[in-house]
């Protein structure tokens, strides 16, 4: 009973050693392509007589929602990931500013989506 109960403790320790080394190895090849890509940082000026309202904001989110790709374990693995979009919020001297951090290659996609 008590070798029974040491095999299950060991088995239970290797399973969650190997799933540690393979989340490190997968954050470390995350991490090293991130280091390759280029991003820009762009800008958003929205005039005072806009009167569009929240409506244009969820578009342009529903459709930048599309970039997300499912990767397989082995993909994953090695490093793959969605490109991330990040929208920010900012308050230099008192005037609010609104600025888009985007992948490089995501360029026409971002810029035409703020555009519409």
């Amino acid at each position: 009973m008590k070798e029974t109960f040491l095999y299950l403790v060991g088995a239970l320790l290797a399973f969650a050693a190997i799933l540690t080394v393979l989340s490190l190895v997968s954050r470390f090849n995350s991490a090293k392509r991130k280091l390759g890509e280029k991003y820009e940082v762009v800008q958003v000026r929205v005039s005072k007589e806009n009167e569009l309202g929240p409506i244009v904001a969820e578009s342009i989110f529903a459709t930048l929602h599309g970039i997300q790709k499912k990767f397989t374990f082995w993909e994953r693995l090695q490093g793959y990931s969605s490109d991330h979009v990040s929208f920010e919020i900012a308050s230099i001297e008192r005037s609010i500013k609104f600025y888009v951090a985007f992948p490089e290659k995501l360029r026409n996609l971002v810029e035409g989506q703020i555009y519409a």
